[in-house]
């Protein structure tokens, strides 16, 4: 494993666990941002049709 040759301190299960944190934020920040978006056109759309 890559982390272990160059990371011999890190225990890799932490290695693991911090990464699958970053991919989980990341999935619900962008997530977040698309659910406000679609509110933000449809606001819009109704803007307009008034």
């Amino acid at each position: 494993m890559l982390s272990r040759k160059y990371f011999p301190t890190v225990d890799s299960s932490k290695w693991v666990h911090t990464q699958q944190l970053a991919a989980v934020g990341i999935y619900y920040f962008f997530n977040a941002l698309n659910s406000q978006k679609k509110n933000y056109w449809k606001q819009y759309g109704e803007r307009i049709k008034d």
